[in-house]
């Protein structure tokens, strides 16, 4: 075999090694996004696994020694990490994190675009308004020594509420109703009872009603209020419902009229920077959250929300000093943002090359 013969097949070879490692690479690639895709729920539309690529990988083995495998691998594996480490703060900013359940229709961007998740807000404004009626029976029993029949039967709403029971605690809402049409506590506890089961049964029936509640409420007299004009419970209750349909203008409109009649209302800042977060407008979020913190320096649900802004934003330093004040918080409802706490900072850590 002479000199060109032999360069031309070394060469062949070279070209065959290297389209082999290339399939290799692809499918190893679609692995590695797939278990990410799990994991984050980002989505990476173009990039699936095939039967293609199966028999690919296939050959791919046949034709690659295991060292070699397992170096193609390990340079894979330093892509990934790259990747996950560049994962959205906000897709997860969710309490719950509901949307990040496993999905292999993902669609890959040069950035990965955030997922309008509420359900942080959403679960410290029902904390909120449940503590409120808890509160409330507390105040009714050192209040009011003979309390009316109404307000008898809206203490038996409120042991069932607590129990799950949200048929329950309508039934006797209805009933506090019917003997006192002018009671505006149980016509918000109705609604947020509606509310809940709008979102067990995922019927929107129910958050009409809750609708019609919270609205009825503003017209009549809170009987416990101290100052009916700063009595802004309605307007949480019904925009939080507004949220749940997706109606965020009139959702919008209800915070910015509880912050109005009530500007020391953290909860109220909090809920509108969901909504100004869900049109990605995130400096007006900062300033809400920013307001929130500034009359509460205790509110653990701010200082997740704002840090997941400002990783999304590159302000990774920022933003691990505010997990780390809602891991560190002791506030009644943190213990439930300690996890969300703990990964969003390992995000930040990664990002900033603190593996």
């Amino acid at each position: 075999m002479d000199w060109t013969t032999l360069l031309s097949a070394q060469q062949a070879d070279f070209i065959q090694i290297l389209n082999i490692r290339q399939r290799l690479a692809k499918f190893a690639l679609c692995i590695l996004l797939a278990l990410i895709i799990s994991m984050t729920g980002i989505v990476i539309p173009g990039v699936t696994i095939t039967t293609t690529g199966i028999a690919e990988a296939l050959t791919v083995k046949r034709g690659l020694s295991p060292f070699q495998i397992r170096n193609t691998v390990r340079t894979l594996g330093k892509a990934g990490r790259f990747i996950a480490s560049s994962s959205s703060f906000l897709p997860d900013i969710s309490l719950l994190r509901a949307t990040l359940a496993p999905t292999f229709a993902p669609t890959f961007t040069p950035t990965f675009s955030p997922i309008f998740t509420p359900n942080l807000s959403l679960f410290r404004l029902n904390f909120y308004l449940e503590f409120k009626e808890f509160n409330l029976v507390k105040v009714i029993k050192d209040q009011d020594s003979r309390p009316s029949a109404a307000v008898e039967l809206y203490k038996q709403g409120v042991e069932k509420s607590k129990k799950g029971d949200y048929r329950g605690a309508v039934k006797h809402y209805s009933d506090a109703l019917s003997k006192d049409g002018n009671f505006a506590e149980a016509y918000v506890s109705r609604g947020r009872a509606y509310s809940e089961l709008g979102t067990q049964q995922a019927e929107s029936e129910y958050y009409q009603r809750a609708i019609a509640d919270y609205t009825k409420s503003l017209e009549v007299k809170a009987k416990f209020a101290e100052d009916q004009k700063r009595y802004v419970e309605p307007l949480i209750g019904r925009g939080t419902v507004y949220i749940k349909q997706g109606k965020y203008q009139e959702s919008l409109d209800d915070f910015s009229l509880a912050i109005q009649r009530n500007p020391d209302f953290y909860d109220a800042y909090l809920g509108r920077a969901t909504i100004y977060i869900e049109r990605q407008d995130y400096q007006k979020a900062l300033q809400d959250l920013n307001e929130a913190l500034n009359r509460n320096l205790e509110y653990p649900a701010a200082f997740l929300m704002r840090g997941s802004i400002l990783g999304e934003l590159g302000g990774d330093g920022k933003a691990i000093a505010d997990f780390k004040e809602v891991i560190e918080s002791h506030e009644q409802d943190a213990s439930n943002y300690y996890a969300d706490a703990y990964y969003k900072q390992g995000l930040a850590y990664l990002n900033l090359g603190e593996n």
